[in-house]
């Protein structure tokens, strides 16, 4: 479904760029902070051809794997995403968590550093 689960941003430091070329992408994984779910329990590809920073995403319902809401939905969600070429090659990473208050994961900025 297409229930959004968390919102992220993905961004880059001031004064910072990245030449993305056709066919770039970032692989967003999320994990619950402090849980051992097996590996990540959702992964979401953004495409970034063309786009610029700061960018908006989503992870939805549908980009996860089959967990029990109660596994994530009053957690502090990690995230980390990987920028990649068109041909796989990685080329900036970033990290940041969503963190449960009131009710709602909030915002997550994630801050890509060149690798």
């Amino acid at each position: 479904s297409s229930v959004e689960v968390m919102h992220g941003v993905l961004q880059l430091n001031k004064g910072e760029s990245l030449a993305l070329g056709p066919g770039a992408s970032a692989t967003v994984t999320m994990r619950v902070v402090g849980r051992n779910t097996k590996g990540p329990i959702a992964t979401a590809v953004v495409p970034l051809e063309g786009a610029s920073f700061p960018l908006d995403f989503s992870i939805v319902r549908s980009d996860m794997r089959d967990v029990p809401d109660f596994l994530w939905r009053e957690e502090d969600l990690y995230v980390k995403a990987d920028v990649a070429t068109n041909s796989g090659a990685v080329m900036a990473v970033g990290r940041s968590k969503a963190k449960f208050k009131d009710g709602v994961h909030g915002t997550a900025y994630v801050t890509l550093e060149r690798v």
